[in-house]
């Protein structure tokens, strides 16, 4: 990462590049996909556990813009993807299998291992590269003197780019086509009010949550459905000594 700092200190600007790789993260294989494979194997497959990489790679880009000493803006643009590599090695292997014993049977292997290639083919699309786009703006106000002194307001907002989603296939026929979630933007207003009562300074905050109650689902695929949280009221009081 690299960090500047502008104009006598009064914008701070953030480029960040990262990129993360896990290994061997367990994914479970489907009950139907077992029952077609074990029709054909011998010894049957027991192990429903198999195994998949992830890398996530992308750039982060942040401003923070003193306006004054009372008032600021935060504004952040993230773009990353995470990938999905290796993807199943082992029910790949046993699928190679299971096809040459369909063929030594007189079957047809297509036919024979229709569920477990549709099953492979869905959730490579699902999950074998997702992109994520999103980028926010906060800004803050406190008042330092007067009747208002100890207010701190402000306000987020978050937008977020829909994420593509893979169409649906049954039996090698397309179901439902692929398509493009929705974008959205979530807006969190705040206050909060810090007072010293002795030795201790208090602070009480409201934060609102997605204060338009926006309902926007944003899971990764047709099968898999999630909503934004609805509307929520926070409030929190902290002691510092």
């Amino acid at each position: 990462s690299a960090r500047f700092k502008l104009f006598a200190g009064k914008v701070e600007a953030t480029i960040t590049r990262f990129e993360t790789k896990q290994e061997n993260l367990q994914a479970a294989i489907s009950n139907p996909v077992r029952d077609e494979l074990n029709l054909l194997l011998a010894p049957d497959l027991a192990n429903s556990i198999d195994y998949r990489d992830r890398t996530s790679t992308g750039w982060e880009y942040q401003v923070l813009v003193n306006l004054n000493r009372n008032w600021t803006l935060l504004g952040s643009y993230s773009r990353n993807q995470t990938e999905f590599t290796r993807f199943f090695p082992l029910l790949g292997a046993v699928l190679t299998k299971a096809r040459a014993i369909a063929s030594s049977q007189g079957l047809d292997p297509d036919e024979a291992t229709m569920l477990t290639r549709d099953y492979l083919e869905d959730q490579e699309g699902v999950v074998s590269l997702t992109r994520r786009v999103t980028s926010s703006l906060t800004t803050r106000y406190s008042f330092t003197e007067g009747r208002l002194k100890g207010i701190t307001t402000g306000i987020a907002a978050r937008y977020t780019l829909g994420r593509e989603r893979p169409g649906v296939t049954i039996s090698g026929v397309q179901v439902l086509p692929p398509i493009r979630s929705e974008s959205y933007i979530l807006t969190n207003p705040f206050v909060s009010y810090r007072r010293k009562f002795g030795r201790f300074n208090w602070t009480l905050q409201l934060n609102v949550n997605n204060v338009f109650d926006e309902k926007v689902d944003i899971g990764n695929g047709y099968t898999w459905t999630r909503y934004t949280e609805p509307r929520q009221y926070v409030t929190t009081a902290t002691v510092a000594f």
